[in-house]
């Protein structure tokens, strides 16, 4: 018989270092080395992996169509000189979802590759994942704007600008329209293409990421989806717009950050 959980618990309040195994019959065992040399392990690498710190940026290059037509629409986030709280700004900002794609390999199989081996697999082509980004948006939508010009961009159109609007009412009262035989025109990839890096960074002493560990570099991605934006009377909500992209390819970039004083 083992000791009674009260016990077990009692003795965890005054010695961290001993924890109770629940899974099998009550006992006391020992964490290995001590907790303050797991703790002091975690200190010397830097601390812990936060999910909230990272860094997003989109690289357009000059005489790219798609770089006038962000500029345009002052949502071009690669454009040089942006200040803090411009709506270009933004892009990066409020990027509030992100994720390192997976990856996996597709297998062939080899049969009686030795007699009594039966069936051997092997590794051929590597797949990964999109990549999916999903922002906040300001009451000027600037997200939207962004992800929305790109998107239209490739397939040959362009968005209505209001200049000088000042209303709701001239905006019902608009009376442009498109013509019924409406043609797409895609353009060519080198004309809306980017390279977009996803940077893992931590909290630093100058700055709250300051310290990057991990970048992974998308080669000439675009947009091809973006979700429906819910609208709704009733309780008061975030409007956030997601959006998927796919890209040639991705590399890997690492950095050992506890190296990194700043």
């Amino acid at each position: 018989m083992g000791s009674p959980l009260y016990f077990l618990g009692l003795i965890g309040l005054y010695f961290p270092e001993y924890a109770i195994n629940i899974n099998g019959h009550s006992s006391i065992f020992r964490v290995a080395r001590g907790i303050n040399a797991f703790m002091n392990a975690i200190a010397n690498n830097g601390g812990m992996a936060s999910s909230n710190n990272y860094d997003i940026s989109f690289q357009f290059n000059e005489g790219q169509g798609i770089k006038d037509v962000l500029k345009k629409f002052e949502v071009d986030p690669s454009a040089a000189g942006n200040e803090s709280g411009t709506p270009a700004s933004l892009i990066s900002m409020f990027c509030d979802e992100a994720n390192f794609p997976s990856f996996s390999a597709a297998t062939g199989q080899i049969q009686n590759r030795y007699q009594g081996e039966g069936t051997t697999n092997y590794p051929h082509t590597r797949l990964d994942s999109d990549l999916s980004l999903s922002w906040m948006c300001d009451a000027n939508m600037a997200p939207y704007k962004f992800v929305a010009t790109w998107m239209d961009f490739i397939f040959g159109e362009r968005p209505s600008q209001g200049v000088g609007f000042q209303g709701l009412s001239e905006l019902k009262s608009l009376s442009e329209t498109r013509s019924r035989n409406t043609v797409y025109r895609l353009a060519y990839p080198e004309q809306y293409i980017s390279t977009i890096r996803l940077i893992k960074v931590e909290k630093g002493k100058s700055a709250p990421n300051s310290r990057p560990s991990a970048a992974i570099i998308f080669e000439n991605a675009y947009p091809y989806t973006i979700d429906a934006i819910p609208l709704s009377y009733g309780t008061s909500q975030l409007v956030k717009v997601s959006a998927s992209f796919y890209y040639s390819k991705h590399h890997n970039f690492f950095i050992d950050n506890r190296k990194i004083q700043g």
